[in-house]
């Protein structure tokens, strides 16, 4: 695909080949924009599915089709010229992440270490904003 041809608007992904991606029984194939302040979902289609976000990413890379991933993902990739972001104007801002371990009574030192690491560098991608300690 050549820059600055997947289009104006989300609708104008039903002319692409889309690469989707499928976790257990379910094919991300709804893709979630904002438009007009409000989050709206487009069907999009592919003829690429796989259950892999990394082979996702590899497909698209390689030029394959479009594929959705999370801009903390792929910022290289944009900064260097070997990704496109497609329609950023219809980007949503908001995902939900949580670190998940067992319950214990005292949390070893190094993960208390990785959790504020990982804190520290989300909000130095995306600002303070909307990220919880």
């Amino acid at each position: 695909m050549e820059r600055g041809t997947a289009g104006a608007t989300p609708d104008d992904l039903l002319a692409h080949e889309c690469i989707l991606l499928m976790r257990g029984h379910k094919t991300f194939d709804r893709w979630k924009f904002r438009e007009n302040g409000e989050v709206r979902d487009v069907q999009v289609r592919g003829r690429l599915l796989t259950t892999s976000s990394e082979v996702v990413y590899q497909w698209t890379l390689a030029g394959e089709g479009i594929g959705i991933k999370a801009l903390w993902d792929i910022h290289p990739d944009l900064a260097s010229g070997r990704l496109i972001e497609c329609l950023p104007q219809y980007a949503r801002d908001d995902a939900d992440m949580y670190i998940v371990y067992a319950e214990r009574r005292h949390l070893p030192p190094r993960m208390r270490a990785f959790i504020d690491f990982l804190v520290a560098e989300l909000k130095s991608f995306y600002g303070a904003a909307g990220i919880a300690d």
